[in-house]
């Protein structure tokens, strides 16, 4: 039995696959009934952006990361080909902006990374929680409970 999502997946599959032997046409308008059923299918979206950007229509691209974005707020990939989008149209210190927000969010990963260490501890697995924290430090050098609980796991 098929369902909404699996036809959904199905959809996003046939569309990669279509970029990859150059179909773009198949694979531009594959994105756009699933846009069309869903406006917020921040997938298709980033495809259909992605697909746009390729073809040097960057404007479109930027329009359509942005509402992959606007559904998926912390899409590092839509952020990243945003900012490639943008250097090429020229836009310079918007693109500085778009991947100053990227690297922002290294504080958060490193929250994560951090809870995970956490959690890894509490189960009794040290050398992860060891390693997690070491990497949280590598995004992060001020997180002090990373560096607290590092201390503690040595």
């Amino acid at each position: 039995m098929t369902t909404p999502a699996t036809e959904r997946k199905a959809a996003l599959d046939r569309s990669v696959a279509a970029i990859s032997s150059g179909g773009f046409d198949v694979a531009e308008g594959i994105c756009a009934a699933l846009i069309l059923n869903n406006q917020n299918d921040f997938d298709a979206l980033f495809i259909l952006a992605t697909i746009q950007s390729m073809r040097g229509r960057h404007w479109d691209a930027i329009n359509n990361y942005n509402r992959t974005l606007e559904a998926a707020r912390s899409h590092i990939s839509a952020l990243n080909h945003r900012g490639t989008a943008l250097h090429q149209l020229g836009r310079f210190e918007e693109a500085v902006a778009n991947y100053d927000h990227i690297l922002s969010m290294r504080t958060l990963i490193a929250e994560v990374l951090f809870k995970r260490a956490v959690a890894h501890r509490a189960v009794g697995d040290t050398r992860r929680a060891f390693a997690d924290c070491r990497s949280a430090l590598e995004l992060y050098p001020d997180h002090v409970d990373a560096l607290v609980m590092l201390r503690s796991c040595e």
